[in-house]
């Protein structure tokens, strides 16, 4: 795969293409400034299937007799992005990043769970991006101000990965049963 091929898969993610550093580590090492919406779009889109959908901030607007005024479904991008089998693949990885990896700290006992942690150098910031049967999230930890570092040793892993486990666990709670969902292999 070519930086360049690399570069059009983030834009089909939803990344703003001004963002993306499209050489070696731009791509590799994640030095490009994607924003935590778009991340969680793009993770999002594999525990979709590979299926894209356009981050909305809401779902319908309901009048007082319970008429669905707008419903923002309707107006919402999708497209494919991965294929089904590839977004499997992904999924499979990441589950072992949090299983057995540097995101152990986003386990959530009982609920299957995928992601992928990251840090910056220098201790700049850090990050958790990660999925469950349902929900996704990404978590940014870090200053506006590059000159101002993170505690020296913070990394995805011990500083990021356990803030999400702590409120993607509080999802969990309430909707237990959709959680069991465990990615199921495609046909």
């Amino acid at each position: 795969m070519t930086p360049e091929l690399s570069a059009k898969y983030l834009e089909r993610l939803g990344v703003d293409p001004s963002r993306i550093n499209v050489d070696g580590p731009g791509l590799a090492l994640g030095t490009s400034g994607i924003t935590p919406l778009e991340m969680a779009a793009a993770y999002a889109c594999i525990a979709n299937g590979g299926m894209y959908m356009e981050p909305i901030s809401f779902t319908t607007v309901v009048a007082e007799d319970g008429s669905i005024v707008i419903d923002a479904r309707d107006y919402q991008k999708t497209r494919r992005v991965f294929e089904e089998t590839s977004a499997f693949m992904l999924t499979d990885m990441m589950k072992d990043v949090v299983s057995s990896g540097t995101g152990t700290n986003a386990i959530i006992p009982g609920i299957t769970v995928a992601g992928k942690t990251g840090t910056n150098d220098d201790y700049t910031s850090v990050y958790f991006a990660g999925f469950t049967g349902y929900y996704t999230a990404s978590l940014w930890i870090g200053h506006d101000k590059y000159s101002e570092k993170l505690a020296s040793g913070s990394t995805g892993g011990n500083s990021a990965a356990p803030l999400w486990q702590a409120f993607m666990s509080r999802f969990t709670t309430v909707s237990r049963i959709v959680h069991s969902l465990m990615f199921p292999r495609p046909t």
